[in-house]
């Protein structure tokens, strides 16, 4: 199973503002719904109460494994296709045009100065997104605090998924380093906003 997950800032007209994270990026995704139970909120205060929780670990490359690159709908060498291309190819494409957009913008954006692509354009690409979630995470209450999260799922067989959340925030941030493993690993968990009317599109 593979993934692509996409940070766009809807509320910035710059639709250069987000984050795509490649299927070599990923290590999991989780996310799940809770109620509150608070004695306070018991009466008819159901989308106040309920909270949509998502819990996204990447990581900080070193090395590229390249097995099975080819068959990968989803990764760096899939992204700067369909830039050259351009044509959408996942199913981001069943969402509003305005993700498309965002989507295409930020794409354009990572591989506009980049004709041929090599390991080090992916491991600066890479260290770029990391930040970008870093600084994210540190954004509450400020401008960005707020993102829209795309998660593209390949299932396999042909069988394409997404999942949009709206309004999520970065409730908690954790990286570690590992001289073992050559890698860095990172986990973000994101919280949706109250009163968010719809709590999780799935196309």
């Amino acid at each position: 199973m593979k993934y692509r997950v996409s940070f766009f800032n809807m509320k910035n007209e710059n639709e250069n503002n987000g984050v795509i994270l490649t299927s070599d990026e990923i290590n999991y995704i989780e996310y799940y719904y809770v109620q509150n139970h608070d004695m306070e909120y018991k009466q008819n205060y159901a989308n106040r109460n309920s909270q949509i929780k998502l819990k996204i670990s990447g990581k900080l490359i070193s090395h590229i494994d390249n097995e099975d690159k080819n068959n990968d709908e989803f990764n760096y060498n899939s992204l700067f296709s369909n830039n050259k291309s351009q044509v959408l190819k996942g199913p981001i494409s069943k969402l509003d045009t305005n993700y498309i957009n965002s989507f295409k913008g930020i794409n354009n954006k990572i591989f506009k100065e980049i004709e041929n692509i090599n390991e080090n354009n992916f491991y600066k690409q890479n260290k770029e997104n990391i930040k970008f979630i870093n600084e994210f995470a540190f954004q509450y209450k400020k401008e960005n605090d707020y993102m829209d999260i795309v998660v593209e799922i390949d299932l396999g067989n042909n069988e394409m998924q997404v999942l949009l959340f709206k309004n999520m925030y970065a409730e908690k941030f954790y990286q570690s380093f590992s001289t073992n493993k050559g890698s860095s690993t990172f986990v973000l968990d994101l919280k949706q906003k109250y009163y968010e009317n719809a709590k999780v599109e799935i196309h």
